[in-house]
C-alpha cells in the first residue's frame, strides 16, 4: 500500500514532527536530544528516531557527533532571519 499524504509513514511523521519542535523552539539549540526521552513523547522505535535524526542532521538541524549521540544545532541570527 502506498502511502499518501493523508497517511504518512511513522518514520516521516517522526522527522517532521522533530523537525517542527526545533523550528519553532521547542526543541532549544545545543540540547542532547536522548533517545529514550524520545521514544515515549515521539512514540517512535529507537531505529526511527535515529533514521529521523541523521536525515535532521545532513539538513543541518541535528549534529551528530561520533560516541556522544545527537544534539539540537546551534542557530544564528542570519540562521533566523532565513527561517
Amino acid at each position: 500500500m502506498q502511502q499518501t499524504a493523508h497517511n504518512p509513514t511513522v518514520g516521516l511523521s517522526t522527522y517532521e514532527a522533530i523537525r517542527t519542535d526545533i523550528i519553532f523552539g521547542r526543541l532549544a539549540p545545543d540540547t542532547k536530544l536522548k533517545l529514550d526521552t524520545m521514544k515515549a513523547a515521539y512514540k517512535a522505535s529507537i531505529s526511527t528516531l535515529r533514521e529521523s535524526l541523521n536525515r535532521l542532521s545532513s539538513e543541518g538541524f541535528v549534529i551528530a557527533q561520533e560516541q556522544r549521540g545527537f544534539f539540537v544545532a546551534p542557530i544564528s541570527a542570519a540562521d533566523l532571519r532565513e527561517i
